[in-house]
């Protein structure tokens, strides 16, 4: 299994991508979204558009859904306001997972196919991707899916790997949960990822994946205080931070400083987490580095860490 991308939702995508161009993103240009329906084949609108931040074989997605249908699959998390609402998880034997995952008593939609246009690099076209989720009644801290992509080469064309933040790599989120859900929350993810986790900071624990992490830490006043807890969503499961790994901290900061994005050094406590996180790793070198903490009013609903690529 693999992080393969996340998302942030808004109801306004143009300056949320502005956001993001400030943050030294280069985000795609922005497109609707469909559904494939399977008997006709016809592709049927999402009521979503979205653009993304793309990396070597990882994305950051930026969206905003149209719809104000309740059965749109994020529906169920639009009342908390723009934040980051989706987790997607590849998987290279999708067909298999999914029966393995329902044997498990697992909730999950069916098997299902989406695409969306691809308008840049050399490889224009639609990208078609298959994907499932958890139902919502099991995933309250946000959209969890499974996915397959079926044109990766257009996806993750280089043309737009370019970001002047020197940002190279999706490399993990932290989830917060209520202490209460923490046990529960560990134990589901620990089905739906098929690995042991590794215990981090203050009570958390880190699930290592092929590529990124996955980090549930239980809510309280350390985990608010290092920005791994958004305060206003106090009490409720949410994918609260994200970190991506940059080539040279120094370019990114300077850019951060151009673009007059308030930042800070990582706090010790917040060091504390997410080196431990990332260190839980044995197979991936981490730098002793300091990183960089933007808070969710810059972002656009979520934390931001940028930090040195690992190895």
């Amino acid at each position: 299994m693999q992080l393969d991308h996340v998302g942030l939702v808004t109801r306004d995508l143009v300056v949320l991508r502005q956001h993001w161009q400030r943050l030294g993103f280069a985000p795609t240009d922005i497109h609707e979204l469909f559904r494939m329906d399977s008997e006709s084949g016809e592709r049927i609108a999402l009521g979503q558009r979205s653009c993304h931040a793309v990396f070597a074989g990882s994305y950051i997605e930026l969206s905003e859904v149209t719809s104000v249908d309740p059965s749109h699959h994020l529906a169920s998390w639009l009342e908390r306001g723009p934040g980051l609402d989706i987790l997607a998880l590849s998987s290279e034997a999708l067909e298999q997972t999914h029966q393995q995952l329902a044997g498990a008593q697992i909730p999950l939609t069916p098997l299902a196919e989406a695409t969306r246009f691809i308008d840049y690099g050399h490889l224009s076209g639609d990208a078609h991707f298959r994907w499932c989720m958890l139902q919502p009644s099991v995933s309250p801290e946000g959209l969890v899916c499974l996915m397959a992509h079926l044109s990766a080469e257009r996806v993750f064309q280089s043309e737009v790997q370019q970001h002047d933040n020197g940002a190279v790599a999706l490399e993990g989120i932290f989830i917060s949960v209520p202490s209460a859900e923490s046990k529960s929350t560990v134990e589901r993810y620990r089905q739906l990822l098929g690995c042991e986790p590794s215990s981090i900071e203050l009570g958390g624990v880190c699930f290592n994946l092929e590529t990124g992490f996955i980090a549930v830490v239980p809510e309280s006043e350390e985990s608010t205080a290092a920005g791994l807890t958004l305060a206003r969503l106090s009490g409720l499961a949410h994918f609260s931070t994200l970190v991506v790994g940059v080539k040279d901290i120094q370019q990114t900061r300077a850019v951060l400083d151009r673009n007059a994005v308030p930042f800070q050094v990582a706090s010790p406590l917040a060091h504390a987490y997410w080196q431990s996180a990332l260190a839980s790793d044995p197979k991936r070198d981490t730098p002793q580095l300091a990183s960089l903490q933007i808070s969710e009013s810059e972002v656009g609903g979520t934390s931001l860490m940028f930090r040195p690529a690992r190895v």
